[in-house]
């Protein structure tokens, strides 16, 4: 593997010939690696071979004719810093190599000192090291680059301190601030490491955001650094308050509205309920209404059943009147507006709705109802006796006929009248039955007993 190795390229800038002809035979003598030698004398032509070949590592006095000490050092990096760079001193400037080492040279060899092994271990050492440290470059390079492009604000606080070492614009415009104004200053946001936390950050241009923080310990440039990404949440955070505003709003609405409102599964489990719904069944509370199940409180399982048959072949169904009970046992009357809903399936997943008790209300209708059917028959029945030569049998055929209606029964029940006019009726209904049982037996008058407060008892009543 050795004998393949490609051979390095040298730079050695050295003007003293002696130390020149050492430093080839060091080489010479280790025999592991194939050497190019380039040479030069001074700084101005070390610079001019770089500009035309292609150079592994340099090797250079630091003491030349044109260029003294760390100048030297400086002078080579601005213009090959790509190049690792190994530094010659006399046995006395150890010093002055330990500077050069520390502003960027790789190592540092003592003239006179070096055995050619340990030399070609130095110079292959330079050569890794710098292949290492250009990939480092390379991928800090990249990582800068990626966190430069990433929308989310990214900055670098020092590990100790906490003050800022570097922002990308996504941080500055986050912050309202250039890198150059961040730098040096604090965060003043809690930090827990390798936790998110969501926070709010106001610029210095007055700008409102939030933000989720996510710390990571990193790093940067050999020191112990903290980076912590800001990925701004602003236009989420402010939706889903409004989310919650509204959903806020909807469940003050559901819990003050004076009609009941419900959501149950098809088998009858509640999902949903409001109080009033609650108040409406009798039940204390609607903790407790959701543990039971929508059956309980119809009067017989069918009036469910023929509910959901309907319900389900419309798909919403209107003013449906139905009687229920309540957990008392109490009869109620309720109004139900029901609307079934379907998964994308077309299956029906549950029953939403809205529930008014209208047990006056019916009451009530029904007593106009009845009102308006007496007020018909009375001036029905006035217009038959008004009319002249009327046959008294048909006024008590509709006498009749109206009773039977207004008490939906097969029999006709007429309430109290004056005495002289109960025994007016009774005579006449004598002769209206005297006459339909000719050639039968007599029948016998028709009369009413008194009751307490003196008026007949009258009752209308048809044959069988």
């Amino acid at each position: 593997m050795t004998a393949k190795m490609k051979a390095i390229r040298v730079l050695l800038i050295e003007d003293n010939p002696n130390d020149v002809l050492q430093f080839r035979l060091y080489l010479k003598e280790s025999g592991e690696i194939k050497v190019r030698f380039s040479q030069a004398e001074s700084l101005a032509k070390a610079k001019e071979i770089l500009k035309n070949e292609v150079i592994d590592v340099i090797i250079t006095d630091l003491n030349l004719p044109d260029s003294q000490g760390l100048d030297i050092l400086k002078s080579l990096r601005s213009v090959a810093s790509h190049i690792p760079i190994v530094v010659l001193t006399e046995r006395g400037d150890q010093d002055l190599g330990m500077e050069a080492v520390k502003l960027g040279a790789h190592d540092l060899l003592v003239k006179g000192k070096v055995p050619g092994q340990a030399l070609v271990r130095v110079l292959r050492y330079a050569i890794e090291r710098h292949n290492v440290f250009k990939k480092l470059q390379k991928s800090e390079a990249r990582f800068k680059y990626l966190i430069e492009k990433n929308p989310d604000g990214v900055i670098i606080v020092d590990g100790e301190e906490g003050e800022i070492l570097y922002a990308n614009p996504a941080a500055e415009d986050l912050f309202g601030s250039p890198l150059e104004k961040l730098k040096g200053t604090t965060v003043g946001i809690p930090v827990v490491k390798d936790k998110t936390s969501v926070v709010e950050i106001l610029s210095l241009r007055g700008k409102q955001s939030v933000v989720e923080m996510f710390p990571a310990e990193i790093e940067w440039e050999e020191k112990k650094a903290c980076l912590i990404s800001f990925h701004d949440i602003t236009e989420r955070y402010n939706l889903a308050e409004k989310l919650k505003e509204n959903e806020r709003r909807y469940r003050s609405l559901v819990e003050n509205v004076p009609i009941g409102l419900f959501s149950t599964t098809p088998e009858g489990r509640f999902l949903d309920a409001n109080p009033a719904l609650a108040a409406i069944l009798g039940v204390s509370d609607v903790t407790t209404l959701l543990q039971k199940n929508a059956q309980e409180f119809y009067l017989s399982p069918q009036d469910r059943e023929e509910w959901r048959k309907i319900l389900d072949a419309k798909g919403e169904l209107k003013n449906y009147e139905i009687p229920g009970r309540r957990v008392d046992g109490k009869v109620v009357w309720i109004r139900k507006h029901t609307q079934a809903i379907k998964d994308d399936q077309g299956r029906i997943i549950r029953y939403e709705g809205a529930i008014r008790e209208i047990t006056e209300e019916r009451r009530i209708r029904q007593e106009l109802e009845t009102e308006l059917q007496i007020k018909n028959a009375f001036a029905d029945i006035s217009a038959s006796f008004l009319a002249p030569e009327t046959d008294v049998n048909l006024i008590a055929q509709l006498v009749l006929r109206h009773a039977k209606d207004l008490t939906h029964s097969p029999h006709g029940y007429v309430g109290q009248v004056e005495p002289e006019t109960g025994d007016l009726i009774g005579l006449a209904l004598t002769n209206m039955m005297e006459n339909d049982s000719q050639g039968k037996e007599e029948a016998g008058p028709v009369r009413f007993p008194k009751q307490a407060d003196g008026y007949p008892g009258l009752t209308c009543f048809s044959r069988r």
